[in-house]
């Protein structure tokens, strides 16, 4: 019903304009794509239609029909637009190093990798089936419901990070599924990929190996780019129910205390268990109750386990066994 007019200032343009006229790219990856957005808001990214050949997104292997779900951490086109994506690019250089993370439909591949730096490699597989209650896959092999005591290989997981991927390192030893974490605020989340889970019981076993104060938690309805419920100890004896919440890059505390329950200190085990069944988030330790807290945020995802270390440094923790269970 108004007219509306636009306008970049003079000072801003005029020096693009002169290396657009040069044949420069400017505050480009060679990306030609499109922001997309859910209807009920669940996902987000950038659809990428093409790619330059020689670009810094083809050289880190970014396809035509990838979807683009973040850049350096941030959630990509939340909003419909690729504000977030431009507000990235033009706060970094043309040759730094950037995070990216996408999902490739057509291999059903999450991958992650960098612009400028590690080419993109798998970290996961999509759960394209539909959940629920009981749980759903899309596969055969995996079960749903099961005890993981790590004597051999998990090809049904796969982990994500906040920190450094070179500060820590994840693997099994006599059957314990260790995480090794070498540097301060290290998070490492390890996610059992074939099913997603409306309601769920996590139990485990978890041994403090570490000299320093660290954390353990057991996480449920996690989904990529949006968020999960956890449960978080320290093993100094204080705990933490949580939501994370991406589009924030925020974790809410729904509830949090401290437990003579706890076996505290080093070489000291734990017996943990996680439910959620409706809106109704529970966390029990060595069989006491400790909390139910009521959300009504996240109504299904996928489980699994974490570690973290926290500002006095390191952290060693071994999951002894990881039950996944109807409540």
């Amino acid at each position: 019903q108004y007219d509306q007019y636009y306008s970049i200032p003079a000072s801003e343009a005029e020096g693009i304009v002169s290396e657009l006229r040069d044949g420069k790219d400017v505050n480009s990856l060679g990306i030609n794509g499109e922001a997309l957005v859910a209807d009920d808001g669940s996902f987000s990214g950038v659809w990428v239609y093409s790619v330059k050949s020689g670009s810094p997104a083809d050289k880190s292997g970014i396809q035509a029909g990838d979807f683009l779900t973040s850049l350096e951490g941030i959630q990509l086109g939340r909003d419909g637009t690729v504000t977030d994506y431009c507000d990235v690019l033009r706060s970094h250089n043309a040759e730094d190093t950037l995070s990216i993370e996408l999902i490739r439909f057509g291999t059903g591949e999450i991958m992650g990798g960098q612009v400028n730096g590690r080419e993109l490699e798998a970290t996961g597989y999509l759960d394209d089936s539909t959940s629920g209650d009981t749980g759903s896959t899309s596969g055969d092999e995996a079960p749903a419901f099961f005890v993981e005591e790590f004597d051999t290989e998990l090809p049904f997981w796969s982990y994500f990070y906040f920190g450094d991927e070179s500060d820590f390192d994840l693997y099994t030893d006599n059957s314990q599924l260790m995480f090794d974490i070498k540097a301060s605020d290290t998070y490492v989340y390890l996610a059992y990929d074939p099913y997603t889970y409306g309601d769920v019981r996590l139990d485990a076993e978890v041994e403090n190996q570490g000299a320093n104060d660290n954390a353990f938690s057991l996480f449920c309805r996690y989904v990529d780019g949006v968020g999960w419920y956890e449960l978080n100890i320290t093993s100094g004896g204080l705990w933490s129910i949580l939501r994370y919440d991406e589009a924030d890059s925020n974790f809410v505390n729904l509830y949090n205390g401290g437990s003579g329950s706890i076996n505290m200190g080093r070489g000291q085990t734990n017996v943990f268990t996680f439910q959620c069944s409706g809106n109704q988030i529970s966390a029990m330790v060595n069989d006491v109750l400790l909390k139910t807290v009521t959300d009504n945020y996240f109504d299904e995802g996928q489980v699994g386990i974490s570690a973290s270390s926290f500002q006095a440094g390191t952290a060693s923790v071994g999951f002894d066994w990881v039950s996944v269970s109807e409540p």
